[in-house]
């Protein structure tokens, strides 16, 4: 009867349950090689599934913007990366590196601290490998996201 209570418990309690949200848990390189190709592959709705939202950036930023713009300055690198993929159809993201990674204590800039993230997409077109800008990415709860702001 112990053992029963105990199993009722922990699974109530999600004791023995993974993380069910795998963006949660899923590092830089991968939520950034996933937007990357989404962005330059045209696919709107995840590149804006992996990105900040104008919520997101307000709840730790201290910086005010106006939702309009935020939201035009997102579309706006998703579109060049889409209208990109576009132009070099042979072109393919295949892998992410962190150039730069650092954590920015609360204070003038953000509301609490934060890990953001530096990173370089590398896109491979007829056998030859060329790193992009660097992009940034931030970490909240719900994982990476990239955002167009530093």
């Amino acid at each position: 009867m112990k053992t029963l209570l105990l199993v009722i418990f922990l699974c109530a309690c999600g004791g023995t349950e993974k993380n069910s949200d795998p963006d949660a848990v899923a590092t830089v390189e991968d939520v950034a090689l996933r937007w990357g190709r989404a962005a330059l592959g045209g696919n709107r709705a995840e590149a804006i599934a992996l990105s900040l939202t104008h919520t997101e950036l307000s709840a730790i930023s201290n910086k005010s913007i106006e939702k309009a713009d935020y939201d035009e300055e997102l579309a706006s690198v998703i579109d060049g990366m889409a209208r990109e993929g576009r132009e070099n159809p042979t072109g393919k993201v295949v892998s992410a590196k962190v150039a730069q990674r650092k954590t920015l204590p609360a204070g003038e800039k953000v509301k609490r601290e934060i890990e953001i993230a530096a990173v370089v997409l590398v896109v491979e077109d007829k056998g030859e490998k060329h790193e992009g800008m660097p992009m940034f990415f931030v970490h909240l709860d719900a994982g990476w996201r990239f955002t167009p702001r530093k």
